[in-house]
């Protein structure tokens, strides 16, 4: 059942990477396009104004006024905001295929230690008698459905 589970995981990761790259692409392109907007709308001659305050004033006002770029910065945001949100998606995915990682790592054990092989092994015949088990297990839930003890065994 978790293999299952871990697989559509995946699957659904791979939209939402996907998805939070354009969204960040358009946010960047957005940003890009209000940049140049904000540099249309600069006289040339510079903003008036007899300080820097008052020329400050004068361009805040300008680029407040300015609806193409009030509609630019709203899609940015926008564009924050919906990256935000497939990021705490892609954490909350993450964070329930961590925890099916563990739950197979935790029946393996489990597995081994049932088929005698310890832990706290030493030398390569041990090494290799743990891969054989592993791999031994792992080959009886794949290739032997049919044998429902086998299938059992493992809840991948």
């Amino acid at each position: 059942m978790s293999s299952t589970r871990m697989l559509e995981i995946a699957i659904e990761l791979g939209k939402l990477y996907r998805e939070k790259a354009e969204l960040s692409i358009k946010e960047w392109q957005t940003n890009q396009d209000a940049d140049a907007r904000r540099i249309e709308l600069t006289p040339e001659t510079g903003w008036p104004g007899k300080n820097e305050g008052e020329r400050r004033a004068a361009m805040e006002k300008a680029f407040s006024a300015d609806a193409v770029l009030k509609d630019l910065l709203g899609i940015a945001e926008d564009c924050h905001k919906e990256i935000e949100l497939v990021a705490s998606d892609i954490a909350a995915l993450e964070a329930e295929r961590r925890g099916l990682e563990w739950s197979i790592r935790s029946q393996l054990v489990t597995h081994l230690s049932l088929a005698g092989v310890q832990a706290n092994h030493n030398g390569p015949i041990a090494e290799t008698a743990f891969d054989d088990t592993a791999d031994h297990r792992v080959d009886q839930a794949a290739f032997a459905p049919a044998v429902p003890s086998a299938a059992a065994e493992l809840d991948f």
